[in-house]
């Protein structure tokens, strides 16, 4: 069972992320910022399990990426994570138009860290994996994602345009089905 100050922090958060009309470029932009905040504080909680039942060890920093990636379908499986997807076709459609957006260059994913230049050839590798017949390498390159845009985003390294909400639609839908699924499991 999740602590009490951990649960009333997500539901206040998710509350705020309710309220939000994510219709324009400056309410996808907060709704994707408050949902993050969930997602985050539930994958930090992942990871501090994992460690405590000594299925991971941590060093001396967060491995942030990690733990919202990996930690995270290590902890749920990635067929349980999988079948959920499948089975919520707002999901399934998001996770596709996330594919277009690669397929079809409307939007650079991977950017260098410090030049924030496009990496196309790892863009083209995310989408490699995301069509993958391996569960595991398929849910971990949606998480990858999600990541991805959450860098991009919180690190500045993106404009703010209209444009950007074609990005920020799905990933809001899936990072609402990927909190649920993971508090689900942590209330467990």
């Amino acid at each position: 069972m999740i602590k009490q100050e951990i649960n009333d922090f997500c539901n206040n958060w998710l509350q705020k992320a309710n309220n939000i009309d994510s219709s324009n470029l400056q309410g996808a932009f907060d709704k994707f910022f408050t949902l993050y905040v969930v997602y985050n504080r539930l994958y930090v909680e992942t990871t501090y399990r994992l460690a405590n039942n000594g299925q991971i060890n941590l060093g001396n920093t967060f491995p942030d990426r990690k733990a919202s990636i990996n930690y995270v379908v290590q902890y749920l499986k990635s067929n349980h994570i999988d079948k959920e997807f499948k089975n919520d076709k707002t999901v399934v459609k998001a996770i596709d138009e996330l594919k277009e957006i690669i397929k079809k260059n409307k939007f650079n994913i991977k950017l260098h860290l410090v030049t924030a230049e496009p990496q196309p050839e790892k863009d083209a590798e995310l989408l490699k994996k995301m069509d993958s017949n391996k569960t595991d390498i398929r849910i971990c390159a949606v998480l990858e994602y999600l990541y991805s845009i959450r860098c991009n985003i919180f690190h500045a390294q993106k404009g703010y345009n209209d444009r950007q909400i074609k990005v920020l639609k799905p990933t809001i839908i899936i990072l609402e089905k990927i909190i649920g699924i993971l508090f689900a499991k942590l209330n467990n």
